[in-house]
């Protein structure tokens, strides 16, 4: 099968520090891809969701080996494009372009429902990866001394670190008001469709983060967010508004969670996001310019 373009996601072999018994592997692709540019034309092109892997250590060296054979970058944020050309100086041939990370509407199973505020009872939700670097254990902490305050939190996700997973129960194992929801393997779009709807907001507590899916989701189901000021999530907030995206300096404290819980309640029934512009055909037509850019540039050789 002949193809014109690579299109990469997340690249993580090429970005982070690995053993040599494993290195060589990254080692034979990158030289793979350097020969696949220079002998049969083929266009590379990353779409840059992160700069560097999450929870393994990274390899800027050998990432720079990897940006350098790039024909175009997809930056999902104005703060993608400043960061990634800070720690990897891509080529001046190197076609760039800045979107922004689509809204989930168009192709959700049930409509998503407008917003309706809570009485006492406020339900949180993180969903997501249980990880290290999704900063559950803080929120975890944070949520049980609330316990008495009516805020009642979820935790539902993919198990990807047992020893994270079997902290965060134990740190909530006398207060009944935070629920697991621990997985095998990722949810079905209908299973997390329904248990954003089921909640009133979503917390994604971050320890370092740079563009996130799971924000536009909930956002993209008319749920408040609660977030750190980092990574294209500023940006974000100035698009939709701060009744949408809550954002706090420094760690997740139990008076950041307590006033995210003060607005929620407070917020207006059957308000709906504005996502207009994260519009799919706006983001389309810049990829695809990119695309035609990268395809006609016949210099793209090392």
């Amino acid at each position: 099968m002949q193809y014109d373009v690579v299109i990469f996601h997340w690249p993580d072999e090429f970005f982070s520090r690995q053993p040599l018994q494993v290195r060589w592997r990254a080692v034979l692709k990158l030289f793979l891809l350097r020969f696949a540019r220079r002998v049969r034309g083929i266009r590379v092109i990353w779409i840059a969701h992160n700069a560097q892997p999450h929870d393994t250590e990274s390899s800027p060296r050998f990432a720079r080996s990897f940006v350098s054979a790039l024909d175009g970058i997809v930056h999902l944020s104005q703060h993608s494009c400043s960061v990634l050309d800070a720690q990897f100086r891509p080529s001046p041939r190197t076609h760039q372009v800045i979107t922004v990370h689509g809204h989930y509407r168009d192709d959700a199973i049930t409509r998503p429902k407008p917003f309706v505020g809570p009485g006492r009872e406020v339900e949180l939700l993180y969903f997501g990866q249980i990880r290290p670097y999704k900063g559950v254990e803080e929120l975890v902490a944070c949520a049980a001394k609330l316990r008495d305050t009516g805020v009642r939190l979820k935790v539902i996700g993919l198990m990807q670190d047992e020893s994270t997973a079997a902290r965060v129960k134990e740190m909530a194992r006398l207060v009944p008001q935070i629920q697991f929801d621990f997985r095998p393997e990722p949810l079905s779009e209908a299973e997390l469709e329904a248990a954003v709807d089921a909640a009133h907001a979503v917390v994604l507590p971050y320890r370092r983060i740079l563009n996130s899916g799971a924000a536009m989701y909930a956002i993209s189901r008319n749920r408040p967010l609660l977030a750190p000021h980092q990574g294209s999530l500023p940006e974000l907030q100035m698009a939709v508004g701060k009744q949408w995206v809550h954002l706090y300096d420094g760690d997740l404290t139990v008076p950041v969670l307590r006033d995210f819980v003060d607005g929620v309640r407070a917020g207006p029934d059957g308000a709906v996001a504005d996502l207009s512009a994260f519009d799919w055909r706006a983001i389309a037509e810049k990829v695809q310019s990119l695309l035609r850019k990268v395809s006609s540039d016949l210099g793209g050789g090392d």
